[in-house]
């Protein structure tokens, strides 16, 4: 899924590659982690780190775009979407969002998925001095 949402992004944006101050970036990673708490609920649940299961290294893909106008208008979009399954085996009886999982083995996903909207506003240079003010939704 998170393929063809990068291809279709791609594609839409490729007519802005063709103009002036436009951008397309395509990022590939590999990810580790080191520390992945967990505990739903906050209070009751059962606390366990899933690096202690899988470090990684897991797949990681960012789609990033944007395109300057008017010569002081900019807008970046953001696509990052992560997920990572994990097979664990479970030492001791884990308390996990009102499900009680026993000791032994088990599947967990994990998804972390970021997409962002910028837009900025573009002050005449002074010097060699740029600035620009603006903002990120979430």
């Amino acid at each position: 899924m998170k393929e063809l949402l990068i291809l279709f992004l791609a594609v839409i944006s490729a007519s802005l590659w063709a103009e002036t101050n436009s951008f397309i970036q395509v990022e590939g990673a590999l990810v580790y982690q080191t520390r992945n708490d967990q505990r739903i609920p906050g209070v009751g649940g059962t606390q366990f780190d899933l690096s202690d299961f899988d470090q990684g290294p897991f797949e990681a893909l960012r789609l990033y775009v944007g395109k300057q106008f008017n010569e002081r208008h900019e807008i970046r979009a953001l696509f990052a979407p992560f997920e990572a399954n994990i097979k664990a085996t479970l030492p001791g009886t884990v308390l996990f969002n009102g499900t009680t999982f026993s000791a032994g083995s088990a599947d967990a996903f994990y998804k972390f998925n970021s997409y962002r909207l910028t837009y900025a506003y573009h002050f005449p240079s002074i010097n060699s001095w740029t600035f620009a003010l603006g903002g990120t939704a979430k």
